[in-house]
């Protein structure tokens, strides 16, 4: 899973790891069941988790527990680092292009 560009990378990495379910925010008038309608700026792996039933059969993804006990036990990191954010955003699109990373920046359904 991509977690992004950043300067910042602990900070990014803890905003990940949090996951937080709380920060998924239901558009008015609409249905927890669309992924469209849920919001997340805070917690876009949450809304991931959440929604994508692919992903595990072993963690309950759809809560806090399930989702930070995934993460400790099932997930690593690996790092690449550029010499500018505009080297990033190129390798990001190049990546993007390739389908080589499961999530994008769209959650579509709950398989």
């Amino acid at each position: 899973m991509k977690v992004g560009i950043g300067v910042n990378l602990r900070k990014r990495l803890l905003q990940h790891r949090a996951s937080r379910q709380s920060h998924l925010k239901l558009k008015p008038g609409g249905q927890r069941s669309n992924p469209a309608d849920v919001r997340s700026k805070e917690s876009i792996l949450a809304k991931h988790f959440y929604y994508d039933g692919s992903i595990t059969t072993d963690y309950d993804l759809k809560t806090e527990a399930g989702r930070q006990a995934f993460l400790a036990e099932r997930c690593h990191i690996a790092f690449e680092m550029t010499e500018t954010k505009a080297v990033a955003r190129d390798l990001e699109k190049r990546r993007e292009s390739s389908g080589s990373d499961r999530y994008l920046k769209v959650v579509l359904k709950r398989a």
